[in-house]
């Protein structure tokens, strides 16, 4: 039993650093974004922002639309971070105690409000990056399909769970205080 308790702290700790890692490159990606015509990034990732649209961009266009999708990096930081104090107490055998189930609610909370401003976001940047062309070539794409339907359910199924979790906690709690 002990040797299986130790695997599953390797995996929490590997987690931990995992999200850590992915948390910085998810913080990064705009800023390697919205500067890859000044910082040479040599194509090793793919942006959805072409280069030759950058290029013509004003640095206010630039600005505000590295902050648009800061924003919507940030809510997902949030979400890694939860998730890492979530790990953090998993690590130390609370996995229901009330902070967790705390950073449960917190974590599909942000998961969701990160998930409906994929779509907010993407239709603000489709405004920045044309503002600068002719009247009739400037373009408002507004883009709402299945892929963000399946993660606003997905986002709804962890909240339920986690609503089911926390009366599950307060039916336990009320016991205890019975007997």
């Amino acid at each position: 039993m002990k040797r299986g308790k130790s695997k599953s702290l390797k995996l929490i700790e590997f987690l931990k650093i995992f999200l850590i890692i992915y948390g910085c490159f998810i913080m990064l990606m705009p800023v390697l974004e919205w500067s890859q015509d000044v910082v040479s990034v040599g194509g090793w990732f793919e942006t959805s922002l072409s280069l030759e649209v950058l290029k013509t961009l004003s640095i206010s266009q630039r600005l505000t639309g590295w902050f648009v999708e800061t924003i919507g990096s940030a809510l997902f930081g949030i979400v890694l971070t939860f998730l890492y104090m979530l790990l953090e107490l998993i690590r130390q055998g609370e996995p229901f105690s009330k902070n967790s189930i705390s950073l449960f609610e917190k974590i599909s909370r942000f998961y969701l409000f990160s998930i409906i401003y994929e779509p907010i976001s993407e239709t603000v940047l489709s405004f920045i990056t044309t503002l600068h062309l002719p009247v009739g070539q400037r373009t408002l794409t507004i883009g709402f399909g299945t892929d963000n339907i399946n993660s606003i359910l997905l986002a709804t199924c962890l909240y339920l769970i986690v609503f089911l979790i926390k009366q599950a906690h307060q039916i336990s709690e009320e016991q205890r205080a019975v007997i």
